[in-house]
């Protein structure tokens, strides 16, 4: 393609070539270029093509010719440079906005060569879309995964709550109310190496037990010890729940009648190493030996100050060793009030063995103000002149007056709750007459007239 020379510089008019192309279908690319007319136009030609006319360009200002050169993009004599050197967008691209003007036919009616290609054909397509099934192994897999995603966050949010609701059974506290014996939700914990309130290797069917008191009513298993785990020992620290004492016991005495002083007891050091555990059992060991002055060594352990409980049953299963001519030194096994601690006299005074919540001369020592009532000073204690109570009275009763040293909880009324240390005796035992004996007695003060209980028939088992 030859370029026409440069016209006047009233009149400049510059032309780009444009590469050569295969016919569109769309007829947008022109087949040749021509140059006539005034104004810019497309003309068809006879044979469909697209001819371009190209008008003069508008009278650009005078041209100042440059000292340097237009070598430069950069330099300032570009800037300076004629209109007629910077090609322009519009010399670039001379087509009209509207591809109506271009002559394309852009009816949806018209067809084009590659409306085959978007045009449906469920033969051609058949081997690719299945004809159209959806149920396809992709097909199930996503759906059974949303399926699954939806079925987790509806049981997680909405049927787990439900589940836990109408499955979920009631904690039980088994009896752990004391400060550190439960969680926060109330649970007694579990305690690694079987130190649990609850015995491991105490049987199932154990765990309730029907109440003589109440019958009908199933009492529930709180604390048990088994004893099965050998070689136990009882030192301080040794053990959560039980305690060797090491002393002489004997100082109890001061709590005692004097007809009871000097009993055997009194010749026995109780020591640590004469408890621990054997063959599945507690084993307390009796042993003539010289210890601490005295001729025989015992053991004594006990729960005080590790746990506590109120009411309830109490069950043991206790095997006395030797015959029944061979005198022992008053083997037992005894509740105590948690006010008190057994071998500790100072505990016991004006403790020991009240259970009493009033006001009135049974709270006195000897259980007499004056020496009234006359009945409590006959046909008492033959031991002690027939008197009915040797007590020094009870410490923490309810004549306790405000201001005076006394630990609580109060009544109502502004009254002190009368509070002390009763006994209970599971059993203990002694040899009478070349016999064994047996007996099972509460100590509780103060003492009704000559000794005797108030007994109600439902009271008695």
């Amino acid at each position: 393609m030859s370029k026409q020379p440069y016209p006047s510089p009233d009149s400049q008019r510059r032309y780009f070539d444009q590469p050569s192309a295969p016919q569109s279908t769309t007829n947008l690319l022109p087949s040749q270029r021509t140059s006539a007319g005034s104004l810019e136009s497309l003309q068809a030609s006879d044979n469909g093509a697209v001819h371009a006319n190209f008008a003069r360009g508008p009278s650009r200002g005078p041209s100042v010719k440059s000292t340097r050169g237009i070598e430069s993009p950069y330099g300032a004599s570009r800037a300076n440079a004629p209109p007629s050197l910077i090609p322009s967008i519009s010399d670039k691209f001379s087509l009209s906005p509207d591809p109506a003007a271009w002559g394309a036919d852009l009816s949806p009616n018209h067809p084009e060569p590659d409306d085959f290609l978007h045009n449906p054909d469920p033969r051609r397509d058949k081997s690719t879309d299945h004809g159209g099934n959806i149920f396809t192994g992709r097909g199930i897999m996503n759906l059974g995964c949303l399926f699954i995603l939806g079925a987790g966050i509806l049981t997680l949010f909405a049927g787990y709550p439900l589940i836990s609701h109408f499955t979920s059974s009631p904690s039980s506290f088994f009896g752990g109310f004391n400060v550190g014996g439960t969680n926060a939700t109330g649970q007694v914990p579990l305690i690694d190496g079987n130190f649990g309130l609850i015995d491991q290797d105490t049987p199932k069917d154990a765990y309730t037990i029907d109440s003589y008191h109440s019958p009908g009513t199933k009492l529930q298993l709180v604390f048990s010890d088994e004893f099965e785990t050998p070689g136990r020992t009882f030192y301080p620290g040794d053990d959560p729940y039980w305690e060797a004492v090491d002393l002489h016991y004997c100082i109890s005495n001061l709590a005692l009648p004097p007809i009871l002083m000097g009993r055997q007891f009194c010749r026995e050091w109780y020591d640590p190493a004469g408890a621990t555990t054997n063959n599945g059992a507690l084993e307390i060991t009796l042993s003539q030996k010289e210890t601490h002055g005295l001729n025989y060594q015992g053991g004594l352990i006990s729960s005080w100050n590790k746990f506590c409980f109120t009411g309830g049953l109490l069950v043991a299963a206790v095997t006395l060793p030797g015959t029944n001519n061979i005198h022992g030194l008053w083997p037992a096994v005894w509740a105590m009030g948690n006010l008190g601690r057994a071998g500790f006299g100072a505990s016991l005074e004006g403790m020991w063995p009240y259970t009493y919540d009033a006001c009135d001369v049974g709270t006195a020592p000897n259980q007499t103000i004056n020496g009234l009532p006359e009945a409590a000073t006959i046909n008492g204690d033959p031991g002690v002149g027939g008197e009915l109570s040797y007590l020094p009275g009870q410490r923490l009763s309810r004549c306790t007056c405000q201001g005076e040293s006394h630990p609580g909880p109060v009544h109502e009324d502004g009254s002190y709750v009368g509070r002390s240390a009763p006994e209970i005796d599971v059993f203990e035992a002694q040899i009478s007459n070349d016999a064994g004996q047996v007996s099972q007695s509460s100590q509780w003060a103060p003492f009704n007239v000559s000794f005797k209980s108030c007994i109600i028939v439902s009271n008695v088992y």
